[in-house]
């Protein structure tokens, strides 16, 4: 026996023995609905998903503000770690200095260490010569009354303090001539426009005085 199948599609025949060749007809219906029905759909599909996307939209939004204020409230206690461990080795440098300036009570402002060649290079005068000044006496690590009282009488304080600059060259930083041989035709040019008698008594008492034995061919004078 067959079953039988209620329908009720644009027409068609309401009941139906399943099997017979009115289940073609059936199907045929089944498709002319479908394609029928899905042109009219879309639209209101559409509609409707616009309907109810527009709340999910909102929702979306505020999730997200959430999240970034959660997301900042987490990084900034990373933040402010890292921070700490790359201020760490400075704040340490930063005490060491502090503690080296308190224990040197004579010390009133505490100066980085600078390098004495550059500090020599930038005492030069622009005639290529160097002046007996403090500053000068430092860079040779002598105090005022060292660099003084070994000039040999009567000759020019200039004259002494670029034969000193020379000898303090060549005796502690061939290493960096290069750096400085430029420097030294200027300082041997004007030496030699002095034209100093007593010249070989200086070169003698800078070598005394500094420790050295540079050699007046090897400086050029």
């Amino acid at each position: 026996m067959y079953g039988i199948k209620q329908l009720n599609l644009m027409g068609c025949p309401a009941p139906m023995a399943l099997g017979s060749p009115m289940a073609l007809i059936e199907k045929g219906c089944r498709k002319a609905l479908m394609s029928c029905t899905r042109p009219r759909a879309v639209p209101q599909m559409k509609k409707s998903y616009e309907k109810r996307a527009a709340p999910i939209a909102q929702m979306e939004q505020g999730c997200m503000k959430a999240w970034m204020s959660c997301t900042r409230a987490r990084a900034v206690p990373q933040m402010k770690k890292s921070y700490e461990k790359r201020a760490a080795p400075m704040a340490s440098c930063d005490m060491l200095m502090n503690e080296e300036c308190e224990g040197d009570s004579s010390a009133s402002v505490c100066t980085p260490v600078k390098d004495p060649l550059l500090q020599l290079i930038s005492l030069q005068k622009a005639s290529g010569c160097w002046v007996l000044e403090l500053a000068f006496a430092e860079v040779l690590a002598k105090t005022m009354e060292d660099v003084s009282k070994p000039k040999p009488a009567q000759v020019d304080q200039e004259v002494w303090a670029t034969v000193l600059a020379l000898v303090w060259l060549y005796g502690f930083k061939m290493e960096a001539q290069e750096e400085w041989q430029f420097v030294v035709m200027k300082a041997v040019s004007w030496i030699k426009a002095q034209k100093e008698a007593r010249l070989s008594e200086c070169v003698l008492a800078g070598n005394q005085l500094l420790g050295c034995q540079v050699q007046m061919d090897t400086m050029g004078i």
